[in-house]
């Protein structure tokens, strides 16, 4: 899926940061908002970047003062406010950030 293909890309040609960090597996989408910056959500739908951000466990739990959501699902333009909105309402910061072409558009190629 796309959000996979954007992870390989990133840690492969995303530059000497990315390439140097340690790869960590979070049990819940908090423990990432709490660990990073800027957390990348690029899902199949609304009800998938529903469930990362606001389920228990989620993003919007994070204890981050600084974390940054960029938000590259596949959603309507009316979900996406609808997020932000969320988001916001808990002082987190909410970038929509579209995404066009497919899988194949972000595929990593050497």
């Amino acid at each position: 899926m796309m959000g996979s293909q954007i992870a390989l890309r990133l840690a492969l040609k995303g530059g000497v940061a990315l390439r140097t960090k340690k790869l960590t597996v979070a049990d819940q989408p908090k423990e990432v908002g709490d660990s990073l910056d800027t957390t990348i959500i690029c899902v199949k739908d609304y009800q998938a970047a529903a469930n990362v951000s606001f389920m228990t466990g989620g993003l919007i739990e994070t204890t981050n003062p600084d974390l940054i959501v960029a938000q590259c699902s596949t959603i309507s333009p009316k979900e996406w406010n609808k997020l932000a909105d969320l988001y916001s309402n808990r002082q987190i910061r909410m970038l929509i950030v579209p995404i066009l072409g497919g899988t194949a558009a972000v595929s990593y190629t050497d």
